[in-house]
């Protein structure tokens, strides 16, 4: 079976991993450990070409502004890691040109016999089948060539990594680090700094070629180096690896923190939500699973102030984090900033991680999130990691009680128009009962909707009246989680 990674066909079809997935569950693609085989995608996908139609630059460009993640260049590997691959692939070429010459005269030795013993039938019969074999091999389907030969230039363009013993894998582009990749892809990869400093992010390299990229002050033992370990947050793939790492499975995985920041930004979202946008210098990070909170705290004329909000962005950019504040006469810390005395570059105390509103791992293949006002806050990280793992059903529901409204809609209707998987519902109404009524129609009158699993975010007569009629609805206790703020 001639296969080739899964991660890199959705990349030359530009289909989603959660689809080509979809199609192994149900027995119209084969695949092993990660590969897929080339003749049923041939089978499956027959006219479809994403270099002439243009589909991938397409979709990948959508994805990039629908994130609203910080604007980056999305640049080529450097000189050195282009030069390592095409080392490694000149040698890989040789190897199979002298493997090619040595059956070329194998086979010229074996004809030659055989037209020595031409009076012989069965000799002729057997150079008969060696001639024809030879010219079915020179007329070889030219698809799974192409197949092929596309694999091979994705992977000089970008490499893949393996991780054990997780299974997952994700792609290293341009000159990201392999921790900011496996960040990226949705995975709760290990680390502390992610600069080089503590060596929590170390992996032992099982295969491939990695390249240092960055500078570490972490004092790796001889023990270490001796067993293949490197830093990910210091090396990026210079030709697809296998790495052995740790990886967090659950909120329980990641430890608290205590960390300091400055204030970035003040961004108004509405007239009664404010976006508070936080960075940490380039030696801190706060690690933290999408769907968790974390304590701010920050020094006041009349005293220190303090508050416990969701992250409102994704464990991708872990040195940007971003919360959303209502306007509230029972929050000092939201007062204090609507009031107009917080300042850029003002320092901020972070503590946290909380909570463990997180997705699985695995993500259930269906997914809805249903928000009440800022509650959306809460979802917004975990929709965005589950979209960067493909899952293949996700739905959005979101009540607007407060003036502001949907405040963030453009990114939620840029996340509809560039994924075909996600669907989204919205209301408005000023009391929260009836608009979650309202809300919850359309997804109640799909039945199949029952093995969906749920995430709520709000308020507690929103949460209680949703869970009620999810119940009602035959939907199971255990597939409903509760945010409640």
């Amino acid at each position: 079976m001639r296969t080739l990674p899964l991660s890199r066909v959705a990349q030359m079809l530009a289909v989603s991993r959660g689809h080509l997935q979809h199609l192994t569950r149900e027995g119209l693609l084969r695949s092993q450990d990660g590969m897929v085989d080339i003749e049923d995608l041939q089978r499956l996908f027959p006219q479809f070409d994403p270099v002439a139609s243009g589909a991938l630059e397409h979709v990948e460009q959508i994805k990039r502004n629908a994130f609203g993640r910080r604007v980056r260049e999305y640049v080529l590997p450097s000189q050195e890691v282009l030069a390592q691959r095409a080392v490694a692939l000149e040698e890989e070429l040789a190897g199979l040109r002298r493997t090619v010459a040595g059956y070329e005269q194998l086979v010229t030795t074996l004809d030659g016999g055989l037209q020595r013993l031409a009076a012989d039938p069965g000799s002729r019969a057997l150079r008969q089948q060696l001639q024809q074999g030879l010219a079915a091999v020179g007329g070889a389907d030219r698809a799974a060539a192409s197949f092929s030969c596309r694999d091979g230039i994705l992977g000089f363009m970008a490499s893949q990594v393996t991780m054990h013993p997780s299974g997952h894998q994700f792609v290293v582009e341009g000159n990201d680090t392999i921790l900011e990749s496996g960040l990226r892809a949705g995975l709760a990869l290990n680390y502390g700094c992610g600069n080089g400093s503590c060596g929590l992010c170390r992996a032992r390299l099982v295969s491939g070629e990695p390249l240092r990229i960055r500078h570490s002050d972490y004092p790796m033992s001889a023990a270490e180096r001796s067993q293949g370990y490197l830093l990910t947050c210091c090396h990026t793939a210079a030709s697809d690896l296998v790495i052995e790492t740790i990886e967090g499975t659950g909120a329980s995985d990641i430890p608290e923190q205590q960390l300091v920041a400055r204030i970035k930004a003040l961004r108004p979202l509405g007239s009664d939500v404010l976006e508070v946008h936080l960075q940490f210098p380039r030696s801190s990070r706060l690690r933290f699973l999408a769907g968790q909170q974390a304590a701010l705290g920050i020094a006041a004329p009349g005293g220190d102030l303090q508050g416990r909000y969701p992250i409102a962005s994704c464990p991708c950019d872990e040195r940007n984090l971003r919360f959303h504040l209502a306007r509230d006469a029972a929050d000092p810390f939201a007062q204090y900033a609507f009031g107009g005395a917080m300042r850029v570059n003002a320092e901020v105390g972070v503590r946290g991680p909380y909570g463990d509103f997180v997705l699985g791992d695995p993500p259930s293949p269906d997914l809805v999130f249903i928000a009440h006002d800022t509650g959306f806050a809460l979802v917004r990280g975990m929709i965005e990691q589950a979209l960067a793992l493909d899952v293949p059903k996700l739905t959005l529901a979101w009540l607007a009680t407060r003036a502001s409204g949907h405040y963030a809609e453009n990114l939620v209707l840029a996340w509809q128009d560039a994924f075909e998987q996600f669907r989204y519902f919205e209301a408005v109404d000023p009391d929260p009962a009836p608009g979650a009524a309202r809300l919850l129609a359309p997804l109640l009158a799909e039945a199949w909707r029952q093995s969906s699993e749920y995430f709520i975010a709000g308020s507690d007569e929103f949460a209680d009246y949703t869970k009620t009629e999810l119940a009602r609805a035959g939907v199971a206790g255990d597939r409903v989680h509760i945010f409640r703020r």
